[in-house]
């Protein structure tokens, strides 16, 4: 089965979305072109409402290659093992692959042009929920569609990827049960400092029962506000809290399926004495986090497709390129944009394939430049090390974005791995050379025995979030 992330990373990350332009001639008909190639309509031509575009269901679906089927007000599209439903008047939707259902809320509904009776709907969710990348030429007043999956598995053929399944050997290992034993620490712009232990159980890499001792200092956030009162007119029982926090700490515990969006969440603040008891902390409360609300306040996007932003080496490596190279393409050229596309795709598909990787004596290594434009950089780099005995010893996966303009900042990220279960992962972001986040999460996983208790105990008192 093909990974959903092939589709919710493409539609997440898309840097350049289909957006109509507000003053063009209301008489000018949108064309819509798709592989280079126009789309004809004969009964039922695209239109603009409010400044989106829509395109009429049968006709794009079924030029992408789907099965389209319309049963009283609910529409439906397959392509493949994956299926697409919307409703008309309803911003709710859903891809469902296998098993696995996403929801998404578009911020426009389909509907029925009431003098035609056919079905629009919109053209930026129509073309990602088939991995296709969509962009807006204004020039030509064409709305730009690439099925990305197409060109991905185009690209693909012929080529070997013998060093990324070592990879997948290496860390695909965690779908039954595991235990990590694990530190971190996290320095966010020098005014918190956080640092704990872990100690968790994992299945099938979304299961989780966890603990952790929590330390935090925030001695440097105090600094910062320039408190230089005397300890005898400070508030005694608010740096009592503080100095517990940073020198006994406070241990939390969590437990839930991420797979589901569920997540529920303790804190053992007995150390802080009567302060627990004062803000009505009993110990047996559990908080349930609502993860799915989170993200799409946050980020404006369901938690299922967050989860899908995770890279994960799976064998389907098809959906990791599909979407790596969806997440870079510009649409925006109704004349050159499909040929541009093709050739991001196969650059990007060849630095990870075989042939892209360059071997020194036990070690191999590969990078991709992302084609972000001039106002941002990026670039992706792997290293695989191979053991005396000539199996997969160890992995390390590098990313680095910087972005320009009136400041500058930086993204970095790493996750390392080995054969005897030790990970390490880092994720650093500055902003003008200064540091502004710095997490350290190192450990190592042992396979375990145990499933992990993914719900509050019996009794527990549960509060929504």
């Amino acid at each position: 089965m093909k990974k959903l992330a092939r589709w919710a990373l493409g539609a997440a990350l898309c840097l350049s979305l289909l957006v109509c332009g507000a003053l063009a001639a209301e008489d000018r008909v949108v064309a819509v072109q798709l592989d280079g190639q126009p789309l004809t309509f004969t009964d039922a031509v695209p239109q603009v409402v409010d400044q989106r575009t829509f395109l009429p269901f049968r006709a794009v679906f079924e030029a992408m290659g789907a099965q389209v089927d319309n049963q009283g007000d609910v529409i439906t599209a397959v392509r493949g093992d994956r299926t697409l439903t919307m409703t008309i008047g309803s911003t709710q939707a859903t891809v469902t692959e296998g098993s696995l259902t996403v929801p998404i809320t578009m911020d426009v509904a389909p509907y029925v042009d009431p003098a035609t009776w056919r079905t629009y709907v919109p053209v930026r969710f129509a073309a990602q929920a088939f991995d296709c990348a969509v962009g807006w030429d204004q020039d030509a007043y064409t709305a730009v569609l690439i099925d990305t999956e197409k060109l991905v598995d185009e690209a693909m053929a012929g080529r070997s990827f013998t060093r990324l399944q070592q990879i997948t050997d290496l860390d695909g290992r965690y779908s039954t049960i595991w235990d990590l034993d694990a530190d971190f620490t996290m320095d966010l712009a020098s005014l918190y400092a956080m640092s704990g232990d872990i100690q968790a159980t994992v299945q099938d890499e979304s299961k989780l029962e966890m603990d952790m001792g929590l330390k935090v200092d925030m001695s440097g956030l105090l600094e910062a506000m320039g408190d230089d009162d005397p300890p005898e007119q400070q508030d005694q029982a608010t740096l009592d809290i503080l100095d517990t926090l940073a020198t006994q700490g406070v241990g939390v515990s969590a437990r839930g399926d991420l797979a589901q969006g569920k997540l529920y969440l303790n804190m053992d603040l007995s150390a802080l004495g009567d302060a627990a008891a004062q803000a009505g902390l009993a110990p047996n409360t559990w908080l349930e986090m609502d993860l799915d609300n989170l993200m799409e306040q946050i980020y404006g996007m369901s938690w299922e497709q967050a989860m899908e932003l995770e890279v994960n080496w799976g064998t389907d490596y098809a959906s990791l390129l599909s979407a790596l190279a969806g997440a870079v393409l510009r649409p925006d050229d109704a004349a050159g944009g499909y040929a541009a596309a093709k050739a991001t795709v196969n650059e990007c598909v060849a630095a990870f394939s075989d042939e892209g990787f360059a071997q020194k004596d036990n070690t191999y290594t590969t990078s991709y430049v992302l084609p972000l434009g001039d106002r941002a950089s990026g670039v992706i780099s792997v290293r695989l090390d191979m053991g005396a005995d000539g199996a997969p010893e160890r992995y390390l996966l590098r990313g680095v974005l910087s972005t320009g303009g009136k400041s500058v900042s930086d993204l970095g990220m790493s996750v390392s791995g080995d054969r005897d279960g030790k990970i390490k992962a880092d994720v650093a972001v500055s902003v003008d050379g200064q540091s502004l986040l710095d997490v350290t999460l190192e450990g190592v996983f042992t396979p375990g025995s145990t499933a992990p208790q993914i719900t509050p105990p019996a009794g527990a008192e549960i509060h929504s979030y």
